[in-house]
């Protein structure tokens, strides 16, 4: 029974497009998201892995646009909550802290300091990508939460 406050994606007009208007958010997104981690990492690949950096941006631009156009229920809150995030870049202590971890955590297992290959490069973007990503989506689904409680609906999922 319907009562006529549920929100409804429109229809896609053919299962290609299915998600596509999406991926043009999506990619608005990780250009805003973009300037502060790769300064970040442009300082750090200086010397190496510079190659791996660029891959390790495409492999996250990949895998965010096949989110957004095959799991619903992602969309909405990620593309939200990044974009929401990108503002965050004007003091960019979450960007430092997901990118320190990242260097940290991947020299520890991957290559001591200083070495920085492209493997390296690729892994410390993808593990500070994956951080970032993570966090927009939490906030997202938080806000989510937060307006469907407001709403009176604590069940319902409004994306």
């Amino acid at each position: 029974m319907s009562t006529g406050t549920e929100h409804i994606e429109p229809a896609p007009t053919s299962p290609r497009s299915a998600g596509s208007e999406w991926q043009w958010g999506w990619a608005l997104v990780v250009l805003a998201n973009l300037p502060v981690p790769f300064a970040f990492g442009l300082a750090v690949t200086a010397k190496g892995g510079f190659f791996g950096m660029l891959a390790g941006i495409a492999a996250l631009w990949l895998a965010g646009a096949v989110t957004v156009a095959r799991v619903p229920w992602v969309r909405r809150p990620l593309l939200y909550g990044a974009g929401v995030f990108s503002l965050s870049q004007i003091l960019p202590i979450a960007q430092f802290m997901a990118g320190g971890a990242a260097l940290e955590l991947c020299a520890q297992r991957v290559a001591p300091p200083p070495e920085m290959t492209e493997w390296m490069g690729f892994l410390v973007t993808v593990v500070t990508g994956g951080l970032l990503l993570a966090t927009a989506l939490a906030g997202g689904l938080f806000f989510r939460m937060l307006v469907a409680v407001f709403a009176g609906h604590p069940h319902r999922h409004p994306s």
